[in-house]
């Protein structure tokens, strides 16, 4: 039987602590002894419903008591709880260790990982990597910010990964990476992060470390880093190869035209062959080819590129009624990555916008409502802030109920027509996540249109 990468907490006989409930944290208390000491700290109302029966001493504290005496040997964090908070400073000055998920895991990993971050495409980039290198490792696993926790994967007998890095996981986090890319660079997470500085110089930490690097020419900070510093793959969706060997140092370069992506100035993938050949989604199959070079053959490439739909809650038709198609897009956290959506799909739609907001302009998303957009509901904590913003881009609605929200949005649209979830902006005013959240609105439509085959029966 393989030993569990925590059992050295077995031999610890001081207090464990954990701050927050997330995938990760519910993970890394699933491995503990029973008969360890136990502190759940949470500022929101725990869900006792989320905890192991068997613990034989495990102590809540919550709301105002989560961050009062501190007690244990080591602190286990959410990913996204700030490690400089001022709550934080009395831990630190007692001597209490701060971990995590991510770093039991990269401290106990001894296979070859492939690591992914950036402001959008970073999940279907890691995914489509960890399908590329099915062909060359026996059971490569995905784990990271994808949804998926670090730590227990170390007992799955998983011989390389794909990992799926934010940007709170590299504040903390020096990763020498077998191989790593960043998507691009754009303001994101400026509700967390104390400066756009902040937030890219905690991407850029990914390729300083890593030991290969797959840097996008068409980004502008990871040009300048790629420039400075060279790169094992370049790749670029506007540039040629010869234009690219003559500006960058790199051992190989990937490029794009309409018809085929080209490893140097071969062609490697037809467009065509793509299952899903949305101008995103081929960047994102340049980033995963490129990260596989050397360990994928292009066979393997044409049938991950053949079979793959993309992932749920991204730009996801689930749903045709009266000839109005439904996508849910949940995942779209952000105005940039919403306006992306939108134009890959070149539809016009009724939008359903709004959520929690993660300090961003929506400057980006205008131009592309003003295309596509037949009307807006905006409903969600950030209502009044989007409507501000797109009260020029196209006709609006503010409905702060979802659900009537989604039943307005359905009612709206008329055949040849779309309605798209696609918020702009994250979901945890209202939800546990974008998972849920689009959950929700698959859920109200499906119920709207059964109760209308039954009238009609």
């Amino acid at each position: 039987m393989k030993m569990s990468p925590l059992e050295n907490f077995r031999s610890c006989d001081k207090k464990i602590g954990f701050l927050g409930l997330g995938v990760s944290n519910l993970a890394l208390l699933s491995l503990m002894p029973r008969d360890a000491e136990i502190i759940i700290r949470s500022e929101k109302k725990i869900d006792r419903g989320l905890l192991p029966s068997d613990f034989s001493r495990l102590e809540l504290r919550e709301g105002k008591e989560a961050l009062t005496v501190p007690e244990e040997h080591t602190l286990f964090l959410s990913p996204s709880v700030r490690r400089d908070r001022a709550e934080l400073i009395p831990f630190k000055q007692v001597g209490v260790k701060f971990s995590s998920d991510a770093e039991v895991f990269f401290s106990s990993v001894s296979t070859p990982i492939f690591a992914v971050s950036g402001s959008d495409g970073k999940s279907t980039t890691a995914t489509i990597v960890s399908l590329l290198l099915s062909d060359k490792f026996k059971n490569p696993g995905l784990v990271g910010n994808i949804g998926k926790a670090m730590t227990p994967s170390l007992l799955e007998g998983h011989d390389a990964y794909a990992v799926e890095l934010s940007s709170f996981m590299l504040s903390y986090l020096r990763i020498n990476a077998s191989r790593a890319a960043l998507t691009n660079i754009t303001p994101n997470h400026l509700d967390w992060h104390r400066s756009f500085a902040e937030y890219r110089d905690a991407k850029l930490s990914l390729l300083k470390t890593a030991r290969e690097r797959v840097i996008s020419a068409d980004d502008e900070i990871s040009e300048s880093f790629l420039i400075r510093n060279g790169a094992f793959a370049v790749i670029s969706s506007r540039m040629r190869y010869r234009d690219m060997k003559r500006r960058y140092a790199a051992a190989v370069y990937y490029s794009r035209d309409d018809r085929f992506i080209y490893r140097d100035s071969e062609p490697i993938l037809a467009i065509r062959d793509i299952r899903v050949p949305y101008d995103h989604n081929i960047n994102n199959f340049i980033t995963a080819i490129a990260m596989c070079d050397g360990y994928v053959s292009r066979e393997r490439i044409a049938e991950v590129a053949e079979s793959f739909e993309g992932l749920s809650h991204r730009a996801e038709r689930f749903f045709s009624y009266g000839g109005v198609d439904f996508y849910d897009s949940s995942i779209d956290s952000t105005p940039a990555r919403c306006a992306s959506t939108l134009s890959a799909l070149e539809r016009r739609c009724v939008v359903i916008l709004g959520g929690r907001g993660k300090g961003l302009s929506y400057e980006p998303l205008c131009e592309a409502l003003r295309k596509y957009a037949v009307h807006a509901i905006i409903t969600g904590e950030n209502e009044e802030e989007i409507a501000s913003s797109i009260k020029d881009s196209c006709g609006f609605t503010v409905i702060s109920d979802f659900t009537e929200a989604t039943r307005a949005a359905a009612g709206m649209a008329k055949a040849g027509e779309a309605v798209i979830l696609c918020p702009a902006s994250t979901s945890f005013d209202k939800f546990k996540d974008y998972k849920e959240r689009g959950k929700k609105f698959r859920d109200i439509i499906t119920e709207i249109y059964s109760k209308k085959d039954e009238n009609l029966e």
